[in-house]
């Protein structure tokens, strides 16, 4: 048994963090799970595709693991096309660690590969043409949609969160300086020395921990005005759920 990994023990603990594979019909398939776990998004610190072994029960009904293994033809033939498609069609490209178990049949072994949870969010661009973020949501691998879509790149710093994204479509004459004095009358941050005007900046800040209310937007080519101003939006997107 590989001192690195003992599936025996994996298994044992039902854990999220593993994907049997007896048989590998197909790559892609693999690959999709490897993503997932360098994903992340339940924060467990990666996982472990497993090729070769068979989650089981044994006879008092606990979880144990029979090591069918592949053969070594099958084995570099797995390995060859998973890395392939790691670098090939994941972005940013992912280079799982492998690690190969002996089985009781000396012909045979069993084949794993270790993924570390990544800082980035990888995609996984399909046979279609379409691209597509994986993710582990309990012992499943599925694709990240909606919800799950936003809370991943929030996690990643993909994106910024919905309250300091920029309302692309709003310009400051928007907005109701009245009401806007108003709240940061009750906020305590009102300086009447400044005028309403002063706060509508894109680079004086509220506070050390608040950015500015407002962004610096480049105008689009070939315009006469070379920038605009658009307030941070609270409104233009909503929150993840």
């Amino acid at each position: 048994m590989n001192a690195r990994i003992d599936l025996r023990e994996l298994a044992a603990r039902e854990s999220e963090q593993v994907e049997w594979k007896e048989n590998v019909a197909d790559e892609e398939d693999v690959v999709a799970t490897i993503v997932a776990f360098a994903n992340d998004l339940s924060n467990l610190g990666g996982g472990y595709v497993v090729c070769g072994a068979q989650e089981s029960k044994d006879e008092h009904g606990f979880q144990t693991v029979t090591m069918v293994g592949l053969t070594s033809s099958r084995l570099k033939t797995v390995e060859g096309k998973v890395l392939a498609l790691c670098r090939d069609v994941v972005e940013p490209v992912l280079a799982p660690a492998v690690e190969e178990i002996e089985t009781p049949d000396p012909s045979r072994r069993v084949l794993v590969f270790v993924v570390p949870a990544s800082r980035r969010a990888h995609t996984l661009r399909l046979r279609s043409g379409q691209t597509a973020y994986y993710v582990r949501v309990g012992r499943n691998t599925i694709e990240a949609r909606n919800g799950l879509y936003r809370e991943l790149l929030l996690r990643k710093g993909e994106v910024e969160p919905w309250d300091r994204r920029m309302a692309a479509n709003a310009s400051v004459d928007e907005i109701d300086l009245f009401a806007l004095r108003d709240a940061l009358q009750r906020m305590g941050v009102f300086d009447p020395a400044r005028g309403v005007d002063d706060y509508l900046s894109d680079t004086k800040q509220l506070s050390p921990f608040v950015p500015p209310l407002c962004v610096r937007t480049l105008a689009p080519p070939g315009s006469s005005v070379t920038s605009s101003t658009a307030p941070v939006s609270r409104n233009d997107a909503m929150p993840p759920k």
